[in-house]
């Protein structure tokens, strides 16, 4: 998974791009750290098996579900984290 660092980039090169939806930025940026804060994982990552063998991956369409809401910056920062996620791994592992 891509550390705490990735995830502010991300988060703050994503909102750039969102500024036309009057997004409260700390409100997201904040959603993009909350499913590292959580103690189980399983639930705050949404995990599923990954195409590579001991990994996990978010499930995008169960999280997108419950999370991507655009009025909503918190939930939408939280979807934004599980995306990188789930583009980290697939994608770039």
């Amino acid at each position: 998974m891509p550390g705490i660092l990735c995830h502010i980039f991300f988060a703050e090169e994503l909102y750039r791009q969102l500024k036309a939806y009057s997004l409260d930025e700390s409100d997201f940026l904040s959603g993009n750290l909350i499913p590292d804060l959580a103690i189980d994982k399983e639930l705050s990552h949404y995990r599923t098996s990954a195409s590579f063998n001991g990994f996990f991956v978010p499930d995008l369409d169960k999280a997108k579900k419950d999370l991507f809401y655009p009025n909503k910056p918190v939930l939408l920062g939280m979807f934004s984290h599980l995306y990188l996620d789930h583009y980290f791994i697939e994608n770039f592992l």
